[in-house]
């Protein structure tokens, strides 16, 4: 009699890495969150026994093209988004195919909905998507998906490379006078928020730069303006990074209307570089995504799997970097008084 294969699982890959299952399940959800030694030992033994290691083939039979893909977002009204869907727009017209738009409001249950009430499209491309990785690979082994702005091993994604953008904007901050770093925190659902997190803690580790946290939970400006009004209550950071250019700009907002001066008393850095940017005053300093040749990648990526196309190299586990670098403009200076 035969016997079944059977497939690793969490707990094998939790016994041979030396940590519990949640663990483990957090660095494949939420990497951000975990140190990036003990990532890289669970994804190595991950890799070695085979679990999550292959690229999912979604199911083929009775394939009939519509002509349409599906891109997800998770919050259209923000401006970040915006770049994105044009150029996954230009790229679909190009392809002679149509594009459909669904934004979640950033809630899961919206997401999952969208994903079930969209059925009849060739592929779908997932922007920051906040569901969990096991909803994901459940979707993807029946339709054809690349994530944007999230890693899922097994899926095409298409990620910024913070580090060396990071690395710049700490040294800048270091010469001009910053002694230490407060980084307001977005949506703890988001993959980014917690890679975020991570590469700037271990830049600020290496530069021995104090970095403290201050929870933000909405990528608004209303948070971002709650945040001033948090963080004046015990100020301990002459910089400020915050999870999005949306909070920054709440940021300086309310300390505009509280008289405090940016950059003055404190330096402000958001993360996107969106043209709003240019537009407040002080303009904003942020780290630029290159959204463009993340839609432009992803489009491409897709559609070699909707059309049988052969892809360029990736990275390890179908991973597509973007890089990014750091936008020097007027809200950050010399810190005229400590905290």
């Amino acid at each position: 009699m035969s016997r079944r294969k059977t497939y690793p699982g969490i707990v094998d890959v939790a016994r041979e890495a030396q940590v519990s299952p949640s663990t483990v399940s957090r660095t494949f959800s939420r990497p951000g969150y975990v140190s990036k030694a003990t990532a890289k030992r669970i994804f190595d033994v991950a890799n070695r026994l085979g679990y999550r290691s292959k690229e999912i083939a979604p199911v083929t039979t009775l394939e009939v093209k519509h002509h349409l893909i599906l891109l997800i977002v998770s919050d259209i009204s923000n401006p970040a988004f915006a770049q994105l869907i044009r150029c996954i727009q230009h790229e679909c017209m190009r392809e002679n195919y149509g594009l459909l738009i669904a934004d979640t409001e950033e809630t899961k249950i919206n997401e999952r909905d969208s994903l079930h009430d969209f059925n009849n499209v060739d592929g779908v491309v997932l922007a920051s998507s906040r569901l969990s990785d096991t909803m994901i690979r459940k979707f993807a082994q029946h339709h054809k998906v690349v994530m944007v702005n999230r890693e899922v091993r097994g899926i095409p994604s298409v990620i910024p490379d913070y580090s060396s953008s990071f690395e710049s904007m700490v040294d800048r901050l270091i010469a001009l006078g910053h002694t230490s770093i407060t980084y307001l925190t977005g949506p703890e659902a988001s993959w980014a928020e917690g890679m975020r997190w991570r590469t700037l803690f271990d830049v600020c580790k290496r530069k021995n730069m104090p970095l403290k946290r201050l929870p933000g939970k909405y990528p608004t400006l209303q948070a971002g303006q709650e945040a001033f009004r948090k963080f004046m209550k015990q100020p301990s950071s002459t910089a400020i990074i915050t999870y999005n250019d949306l909070q920054a700009m709440g940021f300086i907002t309310s300390a505009r209307q509280h008289h405090v001066e940016i950059p003055g008393r404190f330096s402000v850095i958001g993360i996107d570089d969106t043209p709003n940017c240019t537009l407040i005053s002080p303009s904003l300093s942020s780290i630029h995504i290159d959204r463009r040749e993340a839609g432009k990648t992803a489009t491409a990526i897709l559609f070699g799997m909707v059309n049988g196309r052969n892809q360029s190299n990736a990275g390890k586990q179908g991973l597509w970097e973007i890089p990014t670098s750091f936008i020097e403009r007027d809200s950050i200076g010399i810190p005229l008084a400590d905290c």
